[in-house]
């Protein structure tokens, strides 16, 4: 990690509230303007929407104002634009989607308040065709952002199509293809300074090469970024030691050797380093810890990695009627958390390493008629092993091993979806299924002769089963307006802990908890319409919905301030919520959008272990988003073949509760400005920018912190500050 000079604190910047935020987008609007999910259009009408195209619905291409349901798209030229650097610059911007990164590289991602922070993810999350998950913790890697196609988001529950994890809903993060017929270099290069930090630099580049005309091409895209931190630790007297370090490679091999078959092979490696979570007291600064501070210890004596290695192989071949489409994935997932050096246990250094080995296979067949009959059907395969090492003394004389579990889950599933279309089309009506069957297993070596000794099995096994159903209507009013309504279920597997030692010790303690978890489940009743107005120039998307969740999974301590976390299946929870989005070409050179949900997320019952009383909030959900955003593009008469361009944008969080058997905790709302300015040419772009305008530093998650006494209420998760930067780009 760096070693820097401590600086002395700068004062800082005031919070807008929301309103405020909202209000002043509006009044900036009058020089610049804004875009949301859509592209400007550069058809003969320039103050229409461009039409954006998605495939989530798994039906081929589809226009995303004539998908029935909760699905919002981010085009890849749109991310690159705004200046977005992670999936937390722009993921909130989709309605009902709340996001925080604690660490660089791993990200929680909650859809209309499902969310958790222990075990598998509840909101399904896909890199292209490949499926990101694991039994641990439901963190999921912050993928590179740079060259992508689109991002997808379907909001509610995706059981059908999208299998286990996907109770929230889905992220697909689509890469870009290679291009058979044209050559393309295109290089992103970023230099900017942190407040109370250091210099940051980032670097992006993407190349395409055709190899055969019209048949092969291949495409290679890397990322470099540098962050620096912005915490310093008093105790120490070290500086900025929440710095981070991120490397990409992305490579695709696109062949096509007859019209009918086509094959694509990926290649993404990614690795993240990283100090201690970017946690801290709003002078940013770490707690000084009594308990620490007596043995000369220090939090930030910590170093964190999250890497990530994926490999692909899609194969697709269109038959008569219908299309095969075979995706074949072997993915390695590694998070370690260390200590640097021997502070934090008593002469002792220590290490937590979590890895995971995932073979996914997909076989699905799509039909591609005309008629008014269409169908999706396919079966899954999914092998996941999951491994827990953490030891004290690692490369010293001591070596002590503390835990040693091996989770694993083999599941298999068959799924399937029929629409039928009626009235000319008006009316489009949709039914799916799907049946899961999952074996998990969790064994500790070490834990063994303890575990039997109190009766517990040694090896623990549990096979879970779940079928999900889809049932949705369409009906289009007009050539503008579509209605849709849908009732789905979603669900995540349960999990196996009989074999940890984590469980062990909380028997020990007389904790009395079970060694399996039930499977949750949730079902949405959902209805919404999507429409344009005025000529193509506005487009309007709204939901409201309604989920019911059963048996919602949570973790647990055998003790307050003791690292001894199992899972439990917590009280029931109802949802209530309300999703709109807002897109306005209000002139040719003028775009503004405002989207948002609010929600009423609350437990039915009681929790002692987890501090949950009925009507509670659900743990780290807003009740609150709201996004809104301007942007002014138009040509420059003194610049032949160059255009202005500004943004303006803004992401509204209500404050967050977290419900712990330590204690009872509240983060606080937060509102989050982000500014660029540039010029635009076809071959080069230069951009100004300011990320965190007003250097927002509010709590945005609480931390509760009891390592040796290091309690304070003011510990939490923060924002980077202000960050001022220049963007330069150059393509051919």
């Amino acid at each position: 990690m760096k070693e820097k000079t401590s600086r002395e604190k700068a004062s800082r910047g005031s919070s807008l509230g929301p309103i405020g935020v909202m209000l002043a987008a509006l009044v900036i609007a009058g020089p610049v303007g804004a875009q949301g999910t859509a592209t400007q259009a550069s058809t003969a009408n320039n103050t229409i929407l461009e039409e954006v195209v998605v495939t989530g619905l798994r039906r081929g291409d589809q226009k995303l104002m004539d998908a029935p349901a909760s699905i919002s798209a981010i085009s890849g030229d749109t991310i690159e634009q705004i200046g977005a650097t992670s999936l937390a610059d722009f993921l909130q911007t989709i309605p009902g989607v709340s996001i925080f990164e604690a660490t660089p590289g791993e990200t929680e991602i909650q859809i209309r308040g499902i969310g958790s922070d222990f075990g598998d993810s509840p909101v399904g999350y896909y890199l292209d065709d490949t499926p990101l998950s694991h039994q641990v913790f439901p963190f999921l890697p912050d993928v590179g952002v740079f060259d992508l196609e689109r991002v997808e988001v379907l909001r509610g529950p995706q059981g059908t199509l999208y299998g286990a994890n996907s109770l929230g809903g889905t992220v697909r993060i689509l890469t870009r293809d290679p291009q058979v017929n044209e050559f393309e270099l295109k290089t992103d290069v970023t230099g900017s300074k942190t407040k109370d930090g250091d210099d940051n630099y980032l670097l992006n580049a993407a190349v395409n090469v055709p190899l055969i005309e019209d048949k092969l091409a291949f495409r290679l895209t890397g990322s470099y970024r540098d962050m620096s931190g912005w915490y310093d630790d008093p105790t120490v007297g070290a500086s900025d030691i929440n710095d981070s370090e991120t490397r990409m490679l992305r490579a695709k091999l696109l062949w096509t050797p007859t019209d009918n078959l086509l094959l694509k092979l990926t290649v993404i490696d990614q690795k993240s380093e990283s100090g201690i979570a970017s946690s801290g007291l709003d002078d940013r600064t770490l707690p000084v810890s009594p308990g620490l501070s007596a043995f000369g210890m220090s939090l930030s004596d910590v170093q964190d990695d999250y890497d990530y290695t994926l490999y692909n192989a899609l194969i697709e071949y269109e038959f008569a009627g219908f299309k095969l489409i075979s995706s074949t994935s072997y993915s390695e997932q590694f998070a370690g958390l260390q200590t640097t050096s021997p502070l934090l246990t008593f002469g002792f250094p220590f290490l937590v390493a979590f890895t995971a080995e995932t073979t996914t296979q997909e076989l699905r067949l799509v039909s591609t008629g005309d008629g008014p009959l269409s169908w999706t059907t396919g079966v899954f395969y999914n092998d996941l092993e999951d491994k827990v090492l953490v030891t004290v003394g690692q490369g010293g004389f001591v070596n002590f091993v503390v835990n040693d579990s091996t989770l694993t889950s083999e599941s298999v599933a068959v799924f399937g979806e029929v629409t039928l279309e009626m009235l000319e089309g008006k009316l489009e009506l949709t039914a799916g299924g799907r049946y899961f069957q999952d074996k998990r297993g969790n064994s500790d070596p070490l834990a063994a002769p303890g575990l039997v000794a109190l009766g517990f099995p040694a090896k623990e096994s549990e096979t879970f089963e779940e079928p999900t159903f889809k049932f949705n209507v369409g009906y289009r009013l007009n050539d503008d307006w579509l209605l849709h309504g849908t009732v789905a279920s979603g669900y995540r597997s349960g999990a196996v802990q009989g074999g940890s030692g984590n469980f062990l010790n909380a028997v020990s303690l007389g904790v009395s908890i079970d060694s399996i978890v039930d499977a949750e489940s949730l079902v949405n009743y959902e209805i919404g319409a999507k429409g344009t107005l005025f000529d193509g120039r506005v487009n309007v998307d709204m939901a409201l919905y309604y989920m019911d969740w059963k048996d919602p999974q949570a973790s647990g301590e055998a003790l307050p301030g003791l690292p001894q976390t199992y899972l439990f299946n917590g009280p029931d929870a109802t949802a209530v919520g309300f999703d709109w989005s807002i897109q306005a070409r209000l002139t040719d050179a003028l775009t503004f959008n405002f989207s948002g949900n609010v929600n009423n997320s609350e437990y039915d019952g009681d929790s002692t272990v987890a501090n949950i009383n009925e009507g509670d909030q659900l743990n780290h959900v807003p009740d609150t988003t709201m996004t809104g955003s301007v942007i002014y593009r138009r040509p420059l008469d003194f610049f032949t073949s160059a255009y202005g361009f500004a943004y303006l944008g803004a992401q509204y969080n209500a404050e967050r509760e977290s419900h712990t058997i330590q204690s009872f905790t509240k983060s606080q709302s937060i509102t989050k400005v982000d500014f660029r300015i540039g010029l635009e040419t076809e071959s080069w772009d230069v951009m100004l920018f300011v990320d965190n305008l007003t250097d927002e530093d509010r709590a945005v998650t609480a931390v509760n912190a009891t390592v040796l006494n290091t309690l304070n209420e003011n510990y939490a998760v923060r924002l980077r500050p202000r960050t001022v930067g220049l963007n330069l780009k150059w393509r051919i």
